[in-house]
């Protein structure tokens, strides 16, 4: 019992991770291009 809580523990540490990581990313798009990823009018200019 202890080690699948510990292989679940591990799989949700993983997943906020990756959230961060997209948050992250996300964010220095947007500072970049001043627009959200999908959603830029003028991308054929960059």
């Amino acid at each position: 019992m202890a080690g699948q809580d510990m292989v679940k523990q591990a799989e949700i540490r993983g997943f906020i991770t990756q959230i961060n990581e997209f948050r992250t990313a996300i964010n220095t798009f947007k500072i970049k291009y001043d627009a959200m990823p999908g959603d830029m009018g003028s991308a054929t200019q960059y």
